[in-house]
């Protein structure tokens, strides 16, 4: 069953089902604060959402304040649904409903005191005691939301992950029709790691091994933080294995796979930003990289390129090819004509608002774009790293200087330049080494000296010994020390 796709209705119990607000909670004063529509989308934000309703949620109350936490546990419960909803269709976190780090801890403890006590806010179904996946999505979602905010964590890896575990929780509570977190099993995570994926482009497709692996890396961190939190004991994703995923290196492109990207952007594409983004891969820049490229970053009079960097790479200046320059100044050229400033963007192809795509993700695409059009894509070990490690590898075949390489691509160390560009060093040391014990052992001219390079003279007086003065023993002195006498006078003196 894919997760992606809501499957019916659960027929088991449905926790909190009829179950209204109390209005005076943390949770109601935080569904307050980031208002909603019945599905769960923010207000104005309602990307993949295939909901009718537009309208907000009214926050009546209509239950009385229960628990012993700042949250009552029905209204945390309804914000989770709604939460769920929302990550699901990949919502900005700022503008969820979330809960504050003291409020996270306060309720954590008090959903471990009910789950010991046994007892649910004077409800008669014990089972209401027990965590369940809506309000545990709650807890762990405000908590990472606390690492971003202190900068632990970034925004992208934490909206990624809280979708992930915001699917695990549609398909646990109404495709596996366990909506409590403690009677979780093994077999339940390990079914939804290997659902088929959803969606109008890749239904029904089997997963593949990277997505199965954020899969459970995000079951693992969501059971995790639940554990730091002290309401939920063990770890069901411990005993889940995945096949690895293609373990194949990236591989540097060819020249001639190079002329047949410079080809296919330019007679398939019919805008400048496929070929400037290009441009900027060959000069060095990754993907990341390119994201952040603005005009005033590109300088055509020196036919040079700032690229920013990141935690991987360092800031650098790089040159431009010829064609790199002739698309780059056609492609800022194309900008100012739409009123384009010193700081737009260069290689960034979406729109100005909330629903539009991030620049990473639009200049992710557009090298994948790039390799779709040039027939590269599967190729073994292409991939869009595949094109800056190329001017990486076309630097050492012309200088074989490591250093070089690592200045270029911006790496940080020399094993990590060789091994973007498939080179082992060891063995080119190796080699050296050996070269220079064979000269130095068969007395070879070439050990006092660089190779390919004459012996360099000494400097000072010039000898006024030529080739063609006689050669004259040393003569022998008795242990004493020689003097300009005992060679008796030179030729020519007087």
């Amino acid at each position: 069953m894919s997760y992606m796709r809501r499957p019916p209705v659960s027929e088991g119990p449905i926790p909190y089902a009829d179950a209204g607000w109390c209005g005076s909670c943390a949770a109601c004063a935080t569904a307050r604060r980031h208002p909603m529509i019945a599905c769960g989308c923010p207000i104005g934000r309602r990307k993949g959402c295939d909901r009718s309703q537009s309208e907000p949620v009214p926050l009546i109350a209509t239950v009385r304040r229960r628990g012993a936490g700042p949250a009552t546990p029905s209204c945390l419960h309804a914000v989770g649904r709604r939460l769920e909803h929302a990550l699901f269709n990949r919502a900005p976190l700022h503008l969820l409903p979330l809960l504050k780090p003291t409020h996270v801890l306060s309720e954590a403890v008090a959903v471990a005191n009910r789950d010991r006590r046994q007892r649910a806010c004077d409800q008669d179904d014990v089972n209401q005691a027990t965590l369940t996946y809506q309000q545990a999505l709650v807890l762990v979602a405000s908590h990472l939301q606390h690492y971003v905010a202190t900068g632990d964590l970034t925004a992208a890896t934490v909206s990624k992950m809280t979708a992930d575990m915001a699917a695990l929780t549609r398909n646990m509570t109404d495709g596996r029709h366990q909506p409590f977190v403690a009677a979780t099993s093994s077999a339940d995570v390990a079914k939804w790691i290997d659902s088929t994926l959803g969606g109008p482009r890749r239904n029904g497709e089997p997963a593949a091994a990277t997505t199965r692996r954020l899969r459970r890396s995000a079951a693992r961190l969501f059971f995790k933080t639940l554990r730091q939190l002290g309401v939920y004991t063990g770890d069901p994703t411990i005993d889940i294995s995945v096949p690895e995923a293609n373990s194949s290196r990236t591989v540097p492109l060819s020249d001639l796979d190079l002329v047949y990207l410079r080809l296919a952007c330019v007679i398939e594409a019919a805008e400048t930003r496929l070929p400037a983004v290009l441009a900027l891969l060959e000069s060095g820049a990754t993907t990341g990289e390119v994201a952040k490229v603005r005009v005033r970053d590109v300088d055509l009079a020196l036919a040079t390129v700032f690229l920013r960097g990141n935690k991987r790479r360092r800031a650098r200046t790089n040159p431009l090819s010829p064609w790199a320059h002739a698309q780059l100044r056609l492609r800022i050229q194309s900008l100012r004509a739409d009123s384009a400033d010193d700081d737009t963007l260069l290689a960034y192809g979406g729109d100005e608002g909330e629903d539009s795509e991030t620049p990473g993700v639009s200049a992710a695409r557009a090298a994948h774009q790039l390799l779709v059009l040039a027939e590269l894509v599967g190729e073994p070990g292409v991939r869009p790293g595949s094109i800056p490690a190329a001017l990486g590898k076309r630097v050492w075949d012309t200088h074989r200087g490591i250093g070089l390489v690592a200045r270029v691509l911006g790496l940080r160390s020399i094993n990590a330049a060789a091994a973007a560009i498939g080179v082992d060093v060891d063995a080119e040391v190796r080699d050296a080494e050996a070269r220079l014990r064979q000269c130095v052992l068969g007395n070879h001219p070439a050990a006092s000296y660089q190779r390919g390079r004459k012996p360099p003279h000494r400097r000072g007086r010039k000898s006024r010994i030529s080739a063609s003065s006689p050669v004259r023993p040393r003569p022998a002195t008795g242990g004493r020390l020689v003097r300009s006498e005992d060679f008796g006078p030179r030729s020519g003196d007087q």
